[in-house]
């Protein structure tokens, strides 16, 4: 099922995908090939926190799952970007990386069909913070004292004039 779930656009499945196979010992109904079925359980099993999900929207978020019949469909192929890819690539965390963006899956994700808010889905806030402040170096991660500040680092020293 792994093999199948990656060649079919799930990204890092072998992070995310736990087969617990049962064997004919616990199979219900037999060897009937039509008995036979995969139970996929996203993120911890949990239902939706639909009102989360919606806020979501009007902060500007898409959806983030992939067009399935079970979820209504979202007109998007699994791995195509949402609208808040861009401004999720924009963002970096504490160490300077730039976020991979955001992308439409079946995910544990808050805007998919989970309950777990991640990185992406403060972009449009980011988005929001960098026009109206002009300043475009905030990163997400724990808080830093200011530059000069008690508990800052110390300034890096300017080398001598030649």
């Amino acid at each position: 099922m792994s093999d199948y779930l990656g060649t079919h656009g799930f990204t890092n499945v072998a992070t995310r995908a736990t087969p617990k196979p049962k064997g004919a010992a616990e199979a219900h109904g037999g060897e009937n090939k039509r008995d036979r079925r995969v139970d996929l359980v996203v993120g911890d099993g949990s239902p939706q926190i639909l009102a989360v999900h919606e806020f979501g929207h009007a902060f500007g978020l898409d959806d983030e799952y992939a067009d399935t019949a079970m979820y209504g469909g979202s007109g998007k192929a699994v791995g195509d970007a949402v609208t808040h890819d861009a401004s999720a690539k924009k963002m970096q965390d504490a160490g300077g990386n730039k976020l991979p963006g955001a992308i439409a899956e079946t995910s544990d994700s808050i805007m998919s069909a989970g309950n777990v808010v991640r990185p992406q889905h403060y972009s449009t806030f980011h988005a929001a913070l960098c026009s109206v402040s002009k300043e475009t170096a905030w990163a997400l991660g724990p808080p830093q004292p200011k530059p000069g500040a008690p508990g800052a680092a110390p300034a890096p020293t300017p080398a001598p004039a030649p």
